[in-house]
């Protein structure tokens, strides 16, 4: 069964319509499938008593910042004289490690939760 499913799954640039109509579900199911997972990247600071989440982003699979935490407003100007926009995450970064305490940032992936009507 492995080889047939890596197999149907190399078929992606072919026309899928082609495949059984097992395959075709087996695929559709693979490929249709939603993210069980929430990515976010946590800034946490250290008080003194341990590390305490301050902010939170929410991000893709990578790590990768969402669309509506990608701007912040604020821009850089770079050694080549272009401007480069900060994102929220490292614009609040700059924030927090100016109150003077240990500051960082982790990538947390937690199980989604799903609400039952």
């Amino acid at each position: 069964m492995v080889c047939l499913t890596s197999c149907v799954f190399k078929t992606v640039g072919s026309s899928v319509s082609k495949l059984p109509i097992f395959y075709q579900s087996l695929f559709k199911n693979y490929i249709m499938r939603s993210n069980k997972y929430e990515y976010t990247k946590v800034i946490q600071q250290n008080y003194g008593l341990g590390w305490e989440d301050v902010s939170e982003y929410e991000t893709d699979s990578t790590g990768y910042l969402t669309e509506e935490n990608r701007h912040s407003g604020k821009f850089i100007t770079l050694k080549s004289g272009k401007q480069r926009e900060l994102s929220l995450l490292s614009h609040d970064l700059k924030e927090y490690q100016f109150t003077g305490y240990a500051t960082r940032v982790i990538f947390r992936k937690t199980a989604k939760t799903i609400n039952v009507n």
